[in-house]
């Protein structure tokens, strides 16, 4: 079996990656994807995962106020195969970012469908918007908004 290693995200990494045909079709869509990518890499922090020298998938984060911080990640086709592993390695990714910043939230979205469902409360985030986020991305798809809430 091969090993994993997270490495610092770099936007390369994306174009270098195997995309799952939803997300590509998102960022072909997008005429400020690689816009937003690039300050992800510049502005966030993230992580490259890799199963050997394949790149299952990327997580990252961007601190929006002190605490409140936006989780997101970008699977590959990989994951489908190793999704137990790009899950755990996803789950101690989000227990670093609360045992080092103590956050009082985080968020990010995810498609709405059980796939996404299932992936998010694994993670131990809840649903925000149970009846979806109509219209929400580039190509009007409906998402949720998943949390973590800390404290009050």
């Amino acid at each position: 079996m091969s090993k994993i290693k997270v490495v610092e995200f770099e936007a390369k990494h994306v174009r270098e990656m195997d995309l799952r045909p939803s997300e590509k079709e998102r960022l072909d869509a997008d005429p400020n994807a690689w816009g937003n990518i690039d300050f992800l890499a510049d502005r966030g922090k993230g992580g490259t995962i890799f199963l050997g020298d394949v790149i299952l998938g990327i997580i990252g984060y961007l601190e929006i106020w002190p605490g409140f911080f936006e989780v997101w990640a970008f699977p590959s086709i990989h994951v489908k195969d190793h999704a137990m592993v790009y899950l755990r390695t996803t789950k101690r990714y989000i227990a670093a970012i609360e045992n080092t910043f103590k956050p009082f939230r985080l968020q990010t979205t995810a498609f709405d469908d059980d796939l996404h469902t299932n992936w998010m409360r694994f993670l131990g985030f809840k649903c925000e918007t149970p009846n979806g986020m109509k219209n929400y991305c580039v190509l009007r798809q409906t998402f949720n908004m998943w949390s973590k809430t800390y404290g009050k």
